[in-house]
């Protein structure tokens, strides 16, 4: 699955599509980097949010053989910094997954 550095368990991919389906809304793919906190198992969801890049679409190809290539966060060019951000999931009054993108100083 793009976005993810190796296959994961069905219900962690089930959960990164939704966020994958997110950053498509805005023109872009989420490259994970690590789950931060905030778990649950919701139904086939297996949720946490998650830090990593959010790159736009066309940028890539660019991007994702870098980040393969990189062990650690510090690996990868300056260049990619203003991209990180952290997915967060919440629920709404309806009990439907919502992912916000973030970024803190």
């Amino acid at each position: 699955m793009q976005g993810l550095r190796k296959p994961e368990d069905k219900n962690f991919e089930n959960f990164v599509g939704l966020v994958q389906d997110e950053a498509a809304k805005k023109d872009a793919v989420f490259f994970v980097d690590c789950e931060e906190r905030h778990e649950r198992l919701l139904g086939d969801l297996d949720m946490s949010d998650l830090s990593g890049w959010l790159i736009p679409k066309g940028s890539e190809s660019e991007f994702e053989p870098k980040w393969k290539k990189a062990g650690v966060l510090d690996d990868l060019p300056h260049k990619w910094d203003d991209r990180f951000c952290f997915a967060e999931w919440a629920q709404d009054s309806e009990g439907q997954v919502e992912i916000k993108f973030v970024k803190y100083n």
